[in-house]
């Protein structure tokens, strides 16, 4: 997280002074965590992804999941992520019983499904950008 936060921080274009005052804390202080001096707290945490408008959840899912902080800016996790909560209530409104994990090979045809979706929405997307660029200029 540690990572995430200083890529958010070189980002940013406040300084590390506006930074830690936004996040309730001292310059010194964020001066140590970035550089690693300092224990990242659960509460320095909350403090500065909300001062530099990090997603926590997203972030979780990036480093923890994913095993890396660079993933937290890529589009396909933004999309996926934007499902989540659609796709959980459409499954509790319609389903009147207990969900049951799915087994390796269901999930397996399930990500493939979900990921030639999402491919096939970015060729039509793609194909439609490039067609309008290619209308003739009045």
């Amino acid at each position: 997280m540690r990572d995430l936060i200083r890529d958010r921080i070189d980002r940013d274009g406040r300084s590390l002074v506006e930074i830690a005052t936004i996040a309730g804390m001292s310059r010194r202080a964020l001066g140590r965590i970035i550089a690693g001096q300092k224990p990242l707290r659960l509460v320095d945490l909350k403090q500065l992804s909300e001062a530099l408008g990090i997603d926590r959840a997203r972030a979780v899912i990036a480093i923890d999941i994913l095993g890396d902080w660079t993933a937290y800016d890529d589009p396909v996790l933004c999309i996926l992520m934007r499902l989540f909560a659609p796709v959980c209530s459409k499954v509790d409104a319609g389903a009147d019983f207990p969900i049951e994990p799915l087994t390796a090979a269901a999930e397996e045809k399930f990500a493939n499904w979900l990921a030639d979706i999402l491919v096939a929405n970015q060729e039509q997307i793609r194909k439609r950008r490039d067609d309008f660029v290619k209308l003739p200029t009045l």
